[in-house]
């Protein structure tokens, strides 16, 4: 992280509940914003803030069954809804899932006209297969564009595209890459979000 020093990053399949104290997790230069727990076998997601960033989490938007943080981002006096999911792969209902964000998306489109949906999807983009008809028909709601073009996620027999960066606004990020450790990260995210 030190390489890419990025001012706003969540991490997903946390494994954390409420006996860890977010204490135990503090970075030098950074605020936990948020957090959605699960439990010590799977799940969860923490949101690290870098101080001096306005940044606001929005519960209220947050779906209720599926693991997602919302976050409000001001960044150069624009206002951007960010939702970060974690989908495990053993949650099958692809429907409640997608009706859920899409409930939580339309809700936001209210107030907010920029937005940025990231996170591990565990729906490989690449082979087109289970829950891909409904992530691309999500996308044509929101006008979204995913920015992530390489394999996030590498086995010894499989490489596939499970981690992803969509946005309503895809000309305000100039260029996208995953790193070695296959941790994706957005250019001008960087610069201007980061």
């Amino acid at each position: 992280m030190k390489d890419l020093s990025p001012s706003y990053f969540v991490i997903s399949e946390t494994k954390l509940d409420e006996t860890f104290p977010s204490a135990q997790f503090n970075l030098d230069e950074y605020e936990i914003r948020a957090r959605r727990d699960r439990n010590k076998f799977g799940g969860g997601l923490l949101e690290f803030v870098k101080r001096g960033l306005i940044c606001k989490r929005k519960k209220d938007l947050e779906p209720k069954q599926s693991e997602c943080l919302c976050s409000e981002l001001t960044l150069t006096k624009t206002k951007w809804k960010v939702f970060s999911i974690y989908r495990p792969p053993e949650y099958c209902n692809l429907s409640l899932f997608f009706n859920e964000l899409t409930f939580s998306l339309s809700k936001a489109s209210e107030n907010y006209e920029h937005f940025i949906v990231m996170g591990d999807f565990n729906i490989d983009i690449n082979t087109k297969g289970v829950g891909f008809e409904k992530l691309d028909e999500f996308c044509d709601v929101f006008n979204l564009t995913n920015l992530v073009k390489s394999d996030t996620c590498i086995t010894k027999t499989h490489r596939s595209t499970i981690d992803l960066f969509m946005t309503n606004k895809p000309l305000s990020f100039q260029k996208s890459r995953v790193t070695e450790t296959g941790l994706s990260y957005f250019h001008r995210f960087i610069t201007v979000f980061f």
